[in-house]
């Protein structure tokens, strides 16, 4: 019994085993959670990175067409040719008596007989008929380019053409009224038909009148962007004149204002007018009074 009992005490003291953690599992489980942890992190960073980027939007370089000095000598395929003179309008209008460079060929058959019973041949012949003009001297309104210019005149661009005039888009209503009274600008509402409805004064005491379009000969722009052309309509209707969707909205410009505008325009580079294919001028205010400054220059690629 004493032995029996022995070995089942040795047997009960080699069964209980005791697990433990060794320092080594210890810092091998650390190191586990330390990059599960830097995983997570890196992965929560590039999705808020992502989230917060903001959206590149790709820029629409605006496009602006000139018309150079001139015109075109052929035109535009779906568009007639428009000839400016003092003549009056005829179907088939030229600058000038240019005679035509076809000469005109008739053919001639002659049936010749040989006596001898030989075999007839047709003979052609051409005979020139004469030179005629290929146009009529008038004018024409067409749809398109003026026709190309002859002469020993310089080139570059008119003033209406090379000049850019920009108001400021945050001003009220009173305040850019005000502006064109201090030049002496006068708002133009064009008919299809031709008659002008002139608005002088806007701001203090506005006089409305009519006029033919073919009478004015004062520098006068249109308008080619910004929020101006509504603040214009909205002057316009306010004084009674009534502007509709073919209604060209303009700006007359007294001839003391366009030459102060020209001096400005020769004094910011002291570049030759010929050289210049757009002044961009901006209006500001100094000591209470408005007035236009040039902000920038475009030169021809000769006067560069």
């Amino acid at each position: 019994m004493t032995d029996q009992n022995h070995h089942s005490s040795a047997l009960a003291q080699t069964g209980n085993v005791h697990l433990g953690v060794t320092p080594y599992n210890f810092l091998t489980s650390l190191l586990v959670v330390l990059i599960c942890g830097l995983a997570f992190s890196l992965t929560g960073l590039v999705i808020y990175f992502g989230s917060i980027r903001p959206v590149k939007i790709i820029e629409v370089v605006p496009v602006e067409m000139l018309e150079l000095p001139g015109g075109s000598e052929d035109g535009t395929p779906d568009e007639s040719l428009r000839v400016e003179n003092e003549f009056p309008e005829t179907n088939d209008a030229s600058p000038a008596e240019i005679p035509s460079e076809i000469a005109e060929v008739a053919e001639t058959i002659e049936k010749m007989l040989d006596v001898s019973d030989q075999s007839t041949e047709l003979v052609e012949q051409q005979f020139d008929l004469g030179i005629q003009n290929s146009g009529k001297v008038g004018s024409a309104r067409g749809t398109g380019s003026r026709g190309l210019g002859k002469g020993p005149g310089k080139g570059g661009l008119s003033r209406e053409q090379r000049w850019y005039v920009s108001f400021n888009d945050r001003l009220t209503a009173d305040e850019y009224a005000r502006q064109l009274e201090s030049f002496g600008i006068e708002l133009g509402a064009i008919e299809p038909d031709g008659t002008v409805s002139y608005l002088s004064r806007p701001a203090t005491n506005p006089n409305v009148r009519k006029g033919p379009s073919a009478a004015e000969t004062r520098l006068f722009m249109s308008w080619r962007g910004g929020n101006r052309k509504q603040l214009d309509q909205e002057l316009l209707t306010r004084s009674g004149i009534p502007v509709r969707d073919d209604t060209l909205i303009v700006h007359f410009y007294p001839a003391q204002l366009e030459q102060s505008m020209l001096r400005l325009e020769q004094d910011f580079q002291h570049r030759p007018i010929e050289s210049i294919r757009r002044t961009y001028f901006e209006v500001t205010q100094k000591e209470g009074k408005y007035q236009f400054i040039v902000i920038r220059q475009i030169l021809n690629s000769s006067g560069k």
